[in-house]
């Protein structure tokens, strides 16, 4: 619901005759272009394991330009909160190396994003953190798009990160919808 400025979910499920069961809080409110979220959700898989995400974020757009600034804690099983291991979940910020369905993390995560022209767009993410108070992990993305025409596109982007082992990660993508 909305309540002045604030916007709010809660979500409840309990699965039927299991001891299985998820809940989030999300909260948002947003002055002038940006945006300031808090989202917390635990996932209980019957397993006493601790499937827990919580964020703070502040985003918005400048221009052409789109940015968000947060910090992500998990729980010590796991951060992925989806039953279905959901990559494009709210509660997600994803990268190739790292993201914060890892278990036991604090983590800091900044992204921003510019359209340059019509066609061509770029990105860069960076997370930076810990895993279990002992563990250093960061990771860098480069992405870049370019859009030839309405149904043809080429994408890119080159990841450069450690999560316990330093890992370089790139991939080319040429697509057409028809």
């Amino acid at each position: 619901g909305k309540f002045g400025a604030v916007n709010a979910e809660a979500w409840y499920a309990q699965v039927h005759e299991t001891d299985a069961s998820a809940m989030a809080v999300l909260a948002s409110a947003k002055a002038g272009s940006v945006t300031v979220s808090a989202h917390h959700a635990d996932l209980d898989l019957g397993d006493n394991s601790e499937n827990t995400n919580t964020q703070l974020a502040v985003s918005g757009k400048a221009g052409n330009i789109s940015y968000t600034a947060a910090y992500a804690t998990t729980g010590t099983a796991s951060g992925d909160v989806t039953v279905d291991g959901d990559t494009d979940s709210k509660l997600i910020f994803a990268g190739e190396i790292l993201s914060t369905k890892t278990a036991d993390l604090d983590a800091m995560v900044l992204s921003i994003g510019a359209k340059v022209s019509s066609a061509v767009s770029v990105g860069l993410l960076h997370i930076s953190g810990e895993v279990a108070d002992t563990v250093d992990v960061d990771e860098t993305k480069l992405s870049v798009g370019y859009k030839m025409s309405k149904n043809f596109k080429v994408s890119g982007w080159y990841a450069t990160g450690d999560n316990g082992t330093d890992q370089e990660k790139s991939r080319i993508e040429v697509k057409y919808t028809f």
